[in-house]
């Protein structure tokens, strides 16, 4: 969860929208493991929606994992494809 609000503190830099912090708030929650009122909850959504980080199975995000060196990587490369970046 602390790599996903990493990578959405990024995107809203990069992308200066500081809306996107608060762009699933109020919103239900599609993880088992992943509470609305979490302080993480808005970046594992934007990570998860906009395809840079994947749900460990279906329904969970496992937030308390951490990121191996191979997924974080992967992430980097999934980020770098969404913004558009060479």
């Amino acid at each position: 969860s602390g790599f996903a609000v990493m990578i959405t503190d990024l995107i809203v830099k990069l992308e200066a929208d500081p809306l996107l912090h608060r762009e699933h708030l109020g919103k239900r929650s599609p993880f088992m493991d992943v509470r609305p009122e979490a302080a993480y909850f808005n970046a594992v959504m934007v990570c998860t929606e906009k395809g840079l980080m994947p749900e460990t199975r279906p329904g969970y995000f496992e937030p308390a994992r951490r990121v191996s060196g191979a997924e974080a990587v992967l992430v980097v490369r999934n980020l770098r494809e969404y913004l558009a970046l060479p």
